[in-house]
């Protein structure tokens, strides 16, 4: 038996009862307000009240070179504070586009728990990769880490680059609320942070599985509203680390049998907490 699926219409080769074989799905909907068919979303930081907003020159660039919209075409921009409203382009140029607002969207409420998440930072191209997953996740702040056993040290252009990459997640995830790109934090500043303000959990080999974690958590992060993940190195947490994490009140959870790289282990803790507490 063969499978096969497309944007548009899934199906099981060879199935008599499904017409031409396959079967069409209707158009996705929204369950924001949004039209049917989702239009191609700007970022504009700011006021949406408009009537008119101008676009940055990047989202112009975009706009006009890459989407090549015309006058009257109905897009979505968003503030990347929690506000969208849909629109209509209202000029197109090389280095500069306007659009005009025609209403202003429901604003989703923030998720709870809000999550945000640590770690050391990746090497090469992975750090974008853990950035645009943990964005579509709806972690709310990304800190990078510095360890004992850290080996990148993103600095303040690279910081900003990830922030670009920010940007374009929410885009393609339709998330109005941008994430946060904080500077890089020591573990006893960030532990002191973290545990002032909610639950702490360490991702390491040595901790409670997620099962018993989830059971653990349950009044805990319902009461505090609020949890912060920490990653660790390739070279994992030093046992001073560790130790630290456990005087301030963390709970060192194990993601499973395998060994994690940075990124993989980020992205296994936000969806095991997305899962556990919707």
């Amino acid at each position: 038996m063969t499978v096969f699926a497309n944007t548009y219409k899934i199906g099981i080769a060879g199935d008599p009862e499904l017409p031409g074989h396959r079967q069409v799905l209707p158009k996705r909907r929204s369950t924001r307000g949004y039209p049917d068919v989702m239009p191609d979303r700007f970022f504009a930081p700011g006021s949406l009240d408009g009537p008119v907003i101008e676009l940055s020159p990047d989202e112009s660039r975009h706009m006009a070179g890459v989407l090549r919209k015309t006058p009257g075409e109905t897009v979505v921009v968003f503030n990347g504070a929690g506000a969208a409203a849909e629109a209509v382009v209202e000029a197109v140029g090389k280095r500069a586009c306007s659009v005009r607002i025609v209403q202003v969207l429901p604003t989703a409420p923030q998720r709870s728990p809000g999550i945000q998440i640590a770690s050391a930072a990746p090497k090469g191209d992975r750090i974008r990769w853990l950035i645009e997953k943990a964005t579509e996740l709806g972690a709310d702040r990304w800190t990078p880490l510095q360890l004992t056993r850290s080996v990148v040290d993103p600095g303040d252009g690279k910081l900003e680059r990830l922030r670009q990459t920010v940007i374009a997640a929410c885009k393609q995830c339709e998330r109005n609320r941008l994430m946060e790109i904080a500077a890089a934090t020591t573990w006893p500043e960030w532990l002191a942070e973290a545990s002032a303000h909610g639950t702490v959990i360490v991702a390491h080999p040595t901790g409670v599985l997620t099962t018993e974690a989830a059971e653990r958590l349950e009044v805990d992060l319902r009461r505090a509203g609020h949890a912060a993940i920490a990653i660790g190195p390739e070279g994992g947490f030093t046992e001073d680390e560790l130790e630290a994490a456990v005087r301030a009140g963390a709970l060192v959870v194990n993601l499973g049998p395998q060994i994690l790289r940075i990124e993989t282990a980020a992205i296994a803790a936000l969806a095991w907490l997305r899962l556990a507490f919707p």
